[in-house]
């Protein structure tokens, strides 16, 4: 497990394409087994279209976005919530491409008649900042917590390595402090010994 998480690291856009992905498959279970409770006709090939624009979209973008955030420390409330609109729109626009490129390059438009494709290009642009703007302020507060942890993390290494020192010291007081004492006593037997003759025990 350490092994592929280190992997997904090494690789950020493949880890951040893999992670969009399920969770574009998970929807569309979710809508499946919905649509088999409510057996309301769908079409699924725009459907998925529009789930695999909107989760490619982020695939895309989030490399991006976390390392931007990496390089610039925003701290104010005002400037978190205009930077998520920032990056809401900008998804937006992308996914929007994405989704008429898939209408435009498959087979037989998806389904979808040539008047009904312009209609559903412009409610996908109009409908998706909303989708983006919670997703994006999610991403963000996942961003902010993970630098929340590892500067936990650090603070605590750095703690312990201070307490590890400060050990380290107080056994080396120690040592100065015990050495001369077992020196002078170690010496003054010695002596005391030769004073009395005992030579051989002092030897």
């Amino acid at each position: 497990m350490t092994w592929l998480l280190h992997k997904l690291i090494r690789h950020p856009w493949s880890a951040s394409i893999i992670f969009w992905q399920i969770s574009a498959v998970i929807f569309l279970l979710h809508r499946f087994f919905i649509n088999l409770v409510e057996q309301v006709p769908i079409n699924w090939p725009a459907y998925i279209a529009s789930m695999e624009a909107l989760h490619l979209g982020w695939g895309l973008l989030s490399v991006p976005v976390l390392r931007w955030l990496g390089k610039h420390k925003i701290q104010s409330p005002c400037k978190w919530f205009f930077i998520s609109i920032a990056i809401a729109l900008l998804h937006s626009a992308l996914t929007t491409i994405l989704f008429a490129c898939f209408i435009i390059v498959s087979p037989g438009h998806l389904g979808l008649e040539s008047d009904e494709i312009i209609f559903r290009i412009v409610r996908y642009l109009v409908a998706s900042p909303v989708i983006s703007w919670i997703v994006a302020i999610l991403i963000l507060l996942a961003w902010y917590g993970w630098q929340f942890f590892v500067q936990y993390e650090e603070q605590r290494n750095r703690t312990a390595e201070l307490q590890r020192e400060l050990v380290n010291s107080q056994l080396q007081m120690l040592r100065m402090q015990l050495n001369p004492h077992f020196l002078f006593n170690a010496f003054n037997t010695i002596s005391m010994m030769m004073r009395v003759g005992r030579l051989q025990e002092a030897t």
